[in-house]
């Protein structure tokens, strides 16, 4: 089974995009994983329920029928590496609750984070962390840990414990 990330457009600065497409590229590389992208609302005056709602829709655009969704939202539950170890490893094989679905969408919402349409459409929220952080952080964060759960995973030294 794919896992697939799906981030808002480019991340601000460019020097969190250089990291995002170098675990791009090495994730690519070693498991069935890839990153897309969604174009994301600009924050305006407009109501930030309709800006999260127009961005709902450009999701919801690419989510298909047999997806299992992650939305990553610091409200979520706390997922730690063993977690996603274990997460990753399942829905590769498409074990348990992965049984009958075609890919795994892990999304991080927008500047405004996620609308509680896309929240409730999940199968799970998960909490990259206790702080509230940078959207381009956030995609820092999930890339590396989604690579770092496929070498534990592959048995390659990439992580040292």
């Amino acid at each position: 089974m794919k896992i697939v990330l799906l981030f808002p457009a480019k991340a601000k600065p460019p020097a969190a995009q250089t990291l995002i497409d170098e675990y791009a590229k090495r994730i690519k590389s070693i498991g069935p994983c890839e990153i897309h992208y969604y174009k994301e609302e600009r924050v305006d005056n407009r109501n930030p329920s309709e800006v999260k709602a127009n961005e709902a829709k450009k999701i919801n655009n690419f989510l298909k029928p047999n997806d299992y969704l992650v939305a990553c939202d610091e409200r979520g539950t706390h997922i730690d590496t063993d977690n996603l170890v274990a997460f990753t490893k399942n829905a590769i094989l498409s074990q348990g609750k992965f049984i009958g679905k075609d890919r795994v969408i892990i999304i991080i919402g927008g500047a405004l984070g996620l609308s509680q349409t896309i929240r409730n459409q999940a199968d799970v929220i998960w909490s990259l962390s206790g702080l509230v952080m940078a959207g381009s952080i956030a995609r820092v964060v999930l890339s590396e840990a989604v690579y770092r759960a496929l070498t534990i995973i592959k048995g390659h030294p990439y992580h040292n414990a």
